[in-house]
């Protein structure tokens, strides 16, 4: 194969993972993983209980 054709290859399939990562994550994972990077990466024991 042409370099040219593996680049568009590996660069369809980096988007598409990115794509669907973000419709299968749920908004409370994204949620808290907002929360524990203004916490400084802290484990966040009162949002998960």
């Amino acid at each position: 194969m042409k370099l040219k054709t593996k680049i568009l290859i590996f660069t369809a399939a980096v988007l598409l993972s990115f794509v669907l990562f973000s419709l299968i994550s749920s908004p409370t994972a994204v949620e808290m993983v907002k929360t524990g990077k203004r916490a400084g990466y802290q484990i966040i024991s009162n949002i998960v209980g």
